[in-house]
């Protein structure tokens, strides 16, 4: 059975038009490699709607988030781990790089990463390994050499 993968993009406005291309690249690794990838623009007034996207083949959701998204990840973070607590939460992008500890602080967040297509592939892959439902510790992964 084919992994899912879920790359969101939360925004607080309809005025953002830039491409996402971080989470096109990233997805387009993990599609190659057989996980089947979802790549999601939602606003924090529609949180309710990353749902329809979730699923029992659902490993993880991961986010790219700018300071500027904080609050609409952090909303739409949250509830994913209320309404689905095994999948596991991925940040990645400027803002978890610059400040991973203050991340990894919130409950709703398991893993920080680091830019890379090839890191997050290795963070799937392993999360692949493990059982869904166990806990993890929080992480931050900075190249893609770790152990679960």
């Amino acid at each position: 059975m084919k992994k899912n993968i879920i790359l969101v993009d939360a925004q607080n406005s309809t005025d953002v038009h830039e491409p996402l291309l971080g989470l096109i690249s990233i997805g387009s690794v993990l599609k190659k490699k057989g996980y089947e990838v979802k790549i999601i623009r939602i606003l924090s007034d529609n949180i309710e709607k990353i749902s329809k996207f979730i699923d029992k083949t659902t490993l993880a959701v991961g986010f790219s988030v700018k300071t500027i998204q904080i609050a609409p990840s952090l909303e739409v973070s949250k509830s994913i781990k209320k309404n689905f607590p095994y999948i596991k939460i991925i940040w990645g992008g400027v803002h978890p790089n610059l400040h991973p500890g203050q991340v990894l602080e919130n409950e709703n967040i398991d893993i920080v990463v680091g830019d890379g297509e090839y890191t997050m592939l290795e963070i799937v892959k392993r999360l692949s390994l493990i059982h869904i439902s166990e806990p993890t510790r929080p992480l931050y992964i900075s190249y893609a050499v770790f152990c679960l």
